[in-house]
């Protein structure tokens, strides 16, 4: 994390208790675990202070008992948030974390339109709201979405795991609305494989994502994208409508990530 804060990067996230998780399947963590995991955060703390702001992703793999003990375990380090701990198909869950726990619970990339993220705003189930942009509903969803979390007083930190447009796209949102926390964006990948699709890329100068410059969203997919072995292209002047596995099931409204079609059983 130091060349992070050599860089002016001003916080990082990590997944120190997400392998634990398989083994029970997230219905069970022991002391041992917990201690385990957390070694290498202690250690940070320790060395790093309050220099760089601290955030833990549970992946979304907890039940919520086994979230409990490893958010009240982790209270101690004064992170910025704890993000999905447990899978963000029921709102009331995630309130009964955030009861549990002095550290700001943030949800949830995997909801999509603020019909999903309404009921974790109005009720506090998430204290920091993360809208992922291509999984909203694109730009003028996730504006929607964040000026809902505004009127409760609730920031937003758009979410980054999708790819380069994604990220100049927030840059936008996050340049428009007041309560815009933090904008996450991954190292690796903006040093690494954006500069083979996009340009320009994008530009972080002391912690900050600077605001694009260029017309429309700001960047543009290379040509020369289209000419490599390994793209898969498909091209449609028709409507696609992308909807959650198992969407007319509300057990599975927001199962494990996002399919573009409807289960067989269920057409």
């Amino acid at each position: 994390m130091q060349s992070l804060i050599d860089e002016g990067i001003t916080a990082a996230k990590a997944y120190y208790m997400a392998p634990y998780a398989a083994e029970s399947g997230g219905n069970f963590v022991s002391a041992k675990q917990i201690k385990e995991g957390l070694a290498p955060l202690e250690k940070q703390r320790k060395a790093l202070g309050d220099q760089i702001e601290i955030a833990h992703d549970g992946g979304g793999q907890w039940a919520l008992a086994p979230a409990i003990r490893i958010t009240q375990a982790m209270d101690e380090f004064d992170l910025l948030w704890q993000e999905e701990m447990i899978h963000p198909v029921n709102a009331q869950a995630h309130l009964k974390l955030a009861n549990e726990t002095k550290t700001p619970i943030c949800a949830a990339e995997r909801l999509m339109t603020r019909f999903e993220f309404r009921e974790y705003i109005e009720t506090g189930a998430a204290e920091i709201v993360m809208p992922d942009l291509i999984w909203t509903g694109g730009i003028s969803e996730t504006k929607k979405i964040a000026t809902l979390a505004d009127t409760y007083q609730t920031p937003i930190a758009p979410h980054d795991w999708t790819g380069p447009v994604n990220v100049f796209a927030c840059a936008h949102i996050s340049m428009n609305c007041q309560n815009v926390m933090i904008q996450e964006t991954n190292r690796a990948y903006y040093r690494g494989w954006y500069d083979k699709f996009i340009e320009p890329n994008i530009i972080i100068k002391d912690g900050y994502l600077l605001a694009p410059e260029g017309p429309g969203l700001g960047t543009r997919l290379k040509a020369s994208v289209f000419d490599r072995h390994d793209v898969h292209v498909e091209q449609t002047t028709e409507a696609r409508i992308w909807e959650p596995v198992g969407f007319k099931d509300p057990g599975q409204k927001v199962a494990n990530f996002f399919s573009p079609n409807v289960p067989e059983d269920q057409e």
